[in-house]
């Protein structure tokens, strides 16, 4: 059954066309995703579908009697309303237990603060709260992911998969998007496209358009060089036939054409870094007599990427301001190397007048106008999605996913060789991601990362250091899904001590934990059920790897790298005519060890290869 239909819509925004002609429907318990880059217009086209704001042209009709509820990205900070006014909008009376529920999963303790003494992160989670607490027939929520830790999302995602109202979802979450809605609406420089499926299936689908689009422009380019020969061979033209194949010339030259999108690489010639970069001794910091974490160790190596994973108010940013330097250890001390260049991409907002210029800003953020590359200030602003004009545009005509771009590249404009990355994912859009993820790929020095979104970290982290339940940082080699798995696993657990959970995982909801949904069924992206009936037929899984094992892996490419070079200089050594026995005795021996460890790590590194491929299939 149809709740919402939208004809014609359209839509600008002083000279920008953020979408026209625009018709859509949504019917009863339906989930449609809304991606696009920042400023493309996602949150005005959601606020118009909600009845909220008005289109200029076209019109949209909700069924009688549709109850919609709508998160807002940046609510109202008012101080005439607390937190549990907010949320019960009219006054009405909840559930004790269900209220407790959702604010715990958005991580609001309190309901008797007034709005306007939270920040911006605490306003979106009180919104996202109240929207969850309604009982709506369509639900449309405008980036729920922001600010929410690693649990809650899961959480929420559990929750949203089980609503049976309709759905529009405004997020950058990948993974997100990929396991809820059932089909993707983009909106990309004044067009709207839907695609059926989740994200996986929009990736490949997209990437079938764009194929067909490269090769009618190599059709179309084909086409014009054959018939433009033909024209200039010719006497003007008189006849029909040939004032037709003049049109269908002209029709073909004044084409959409397809213009393939700029992928600019960054070679990542960065500040040079030296062997001793960035070494940690028995950290500890704690906050107001609270301790976070304690006994931290580790050195840092060219090309470390790490991710931080923990729940909300564990340390994590504290983590990244004491390795930045910006706040001292409560014990221990971190060792910086003399080359060592960090850029620190936070999450503390920068004053940013909205009458400046961009290239101003960055006159005053950064002092001089190229990075270690040589790129210009527009160039990298280009790698980064704007457009090369963007740098005389004032700040206040940028929106604020754009603004926090704009941040990220006066961060990489001051050459850093070591990268922090504080919750990058906020605010950012999928294409931006994709274009951070890119460059990421190129930089040479190490890089950390603070991030709940699996799909980010995935991509960009090889190891993650983990918040535990006890205080301790845990460096854990895998992905953030090979953690989120291994923590299902009873014995994972054990082997790593990790069974007591802490006491704010027991005050979360049921099913708010991972682990307490290991039996319950639930739903793909397109709706279907997922059998998770324990008497239901399963074929036996592989062993899977172990952390110690993943971490065993990982290190063997280097260990027997450095047996061969060994064994090289070794033979080198014996074949260089020496005369002292001793010596040759000596280099001998040593000969045979590494040759016999060499075969052994060889052996090993086959067998870790074995168990990994045979979890994967």
């Amino acid at each position: 059954m149809n709740i919402l239909s939208a004809q014609n819509l359209g839509r600008r925004h002083g000279d920008q066309t953020l979408f026209a002609d625009l018709t859509i429907g949504l019917n009863a318990g339906e989930k449609l995703g809304i991606i696009g880059r920042n400023g493309q217009g996602k949150s005005t086209l959601a606020r118009i579908l909600a009845g909220l704001e008005e289109p200029d042209s076209g019109q949209v009709v909700h069924k009688k009697g549709l109850k919609i509820a709508y998160m807002e990205q940046n609510p109202e900070a008012r101080s005439d309303l607390t937190i549990q006014q907010y949320i019960r909008p009219g006054g009405e009376s909840l559930p004790v237990g269900q209220v407790r529920e959702v604010l715990s999963l958005v991580g609001i303790e309190a309901e008797d603060k007034p709005l306007s003494m939270l920040s911006g992160g605490g306003l979106r989670r009180a919104s996202l709260a109240r929207a969850l607490l309604s009982e709506a027939d369509l639900l449309i929520l405008d980036e729920p992911t922001n600010h929410l830790d690693l649990d809650a999302i899961l959480s929420l995602e559990d929750r949203l998969r089980r609503f049976s109202g309709a759905l529009l979802l405004i997020t950058h979450d990948r993974y997100f998007l990929d396991r809820i809605v059932g089909s993707i609406l983009e909106v990309d420089q004044g067009s709207v496209r839907r695609f059926e499926g989740g994200y996986s299936s929009f990736l490949e689908k997209k990437e079938a358009l764009e194929q067909q689009a490269r090769l009618a422009e190599h059709k179309a380019k084909k086409f014009l060089s054959t018939e433009l020969e033909w024209l200039r061979r010719q006497p003007k033209a008189r006849g029909t036939k040939q004032r037709a194949r003049i049109d269908r010339i002209e029709k073909v030259q004044s084409r959409d054409k397809y213009s393939e999108q700029k992928q600019m690489k960054l070679a990542g010639k960065s500040a040079r870094l030296g062997n001793k970069i960035l070494e940690i001794h028995d950290l500890a910091a704690s906050v107001e007599d609270k301790a976070l974490f304690s006994e931290f160790e580790y050195r840092f190596q060219s090309g470390d990427r790490v991710g931080i994973l923990g729940p909300n108010g564990c340390g994590k940013s504290t983590l990244l301001d004491t390795i930045a330097n910006r706040r001292s250890p409560d014990h221990g001390r971190i060792e910086y190397g003399e080359t060592v260049r960090i850029g620190y991409f936070d999450q503390m907002g920068r004053i940013m007048p909205d009458d400046m210029r961009v290239e101003d800003f960055f006159k005053q953020e950064v002092g001089h106008h190229t990075i270690g590359t040589g790129l210009s200030p527009g160039e990298l602003l280009e790698a980064f999605l704007f457009h090369p004009s963007v740098l005389y545009r004032p700040l206040g005509k940028l929106s604020g996913g754009e603004k926090r771009r704009v941040l990220l590249v006066s961060v990489l404009l001051n050459s850093p060789n070591f990268l922090i990355l504080d919750e990058p994912t906020n605010d950012f859009d999928i294409s931006t991601l994709t274009a951070l993820e890119s460059y990421l790929d190129d930089f040479p020095g190490p890089v950390v990362t603070v991030s709940h979104d699996r799909w980010f970290l995935d991509r960009v982290a090889s190891h993650l250091f983990l918040f535990r339940p006890d205080g301790k940082i845990q460096d854990y080699v895998g992905s953030a899904s090979d953690f989120l798995e291994d923590r299902r696993d009873s014995e994972w657990l054990q082997e790593n001590n990790w069974s007591a959970r802490g006491d704010a995982d027991r005050e979360r909801p049921a099913g708010a934990v991972l682990l307490a949904k290991s039996n319950q069924g639930t739903t793909n992206g397109e709706g279907d059920k997922l059998a998770t009936n324990a008497t239901s037929a399963r074929p036996v899984p592989a062993r899977r790897m172990g952390n110690k094992e993943r971490k065993e892996l990982a290190e063997l490419p280097g260990r027997i790298e450095s047996l061969e070079k060994e064994i090289a200089e070794l033979e080198s050594k014996l074949s260089s005519g020496e005369s002292d026995s001793g010596k040759l005795a000596t280099w001998g021996a040593r000969h045979v060890e590494a040759n016999t460890e060499l075969e052994q790590a060889m052996e090993r590194w086959v067998e870790l290869e074995e168990i990994q491929r045979s979890h994967t299939l």
